[in-house]
């Protein structure tokens, strides 16, 4: 009796066809990407290489080039952003503890890492409408919380703009400080003198 040879696919081939990879892979593979050469080097092609996968692996996720950018930052927005606001809001802290809590972010241990990626999207936006939009979104998103946590503390809404872009910028400003220092040289203890300042009552001349 005879048996028909079956053709194997290559073992390097079948393993990359198994690989299944997340969306948050290639976005972190992108991030390291524009963090290092800037978004003009996030091209199909490098990212394959880097994650040790085939072009259709990407397109399984994405449709294009374009299409993934788009979906990296929405991806970026929700982590730096709407994530850190939604677990702030669920502690039923209240607002003044909420806006300490928030001016030590560029304190954490993580904070260098995501300030890196920051401002590469922030010269991102400079290039592009793409970036420059998603950037947009986000700074308002937090000069809206940050603004409405000062509402709470009983400032009008005017007074209360104006406090959170000063509180916004110091955390921005912070961010880029504290990435090129030593963990032990970022632990200042600013905080409390920072929540006094932006929430210290308008002393009438």
């Amino acid at each position: 009796m005879s048996v028909t040879p079956q053709h194997t696919a290559p073992e390097n081939q079948t393993a990359k066809r198994k690989t299944a990879l997340s969306p948050e892979q290639w976005f972190a593979a992108a991030r390291d990407i524009l963090v290092t050469e800037g978004v003009e080097a996030i091209r199909i092609d490098k990212l394959c290489q880097s994650l040790d996968v085939t072009k259709g692996s990407f397109y399984w996720h994405f449709a294009s080039r374009a299409a993934f950018l788009g979906d990296f930052l929405q991806h970026w927005r929700k982590g730096a952003t709407l994530a850190v606001i939604e677990n702030l809001s669920g502690q039923g802290l209240a607002p003044q503890k909420r806006l300490h809590a928030l001016l030590t972010l560029p304190q954490r241990p993580n904070a260098p890492a995501a300030a890196l990626v920051e401002q590469s999207i922030r010269s991102w936006a400079r290039q592009e409408a793409l970036a420059q939009e998603a950037l947009n979104e986000v700074d308002q998103i937090r000069l809206t919380f940050i603004r409405e946590m000062l509402e709470e503390l009983g400032f009008d809404r005017t007074e209360a703009e104006e406090r959170a872009r000063m509180a916004y910028a110091y955390m921005l400003g912070d961010a880029i400080l504290s990435a090129g220092q030593s963990a032990e040289e970022s632990q200042r203890p600013l905080q409390d003198s920072l929540l006094q300042l932006f929430t210290r009552p308008v002393q009438s001349k």
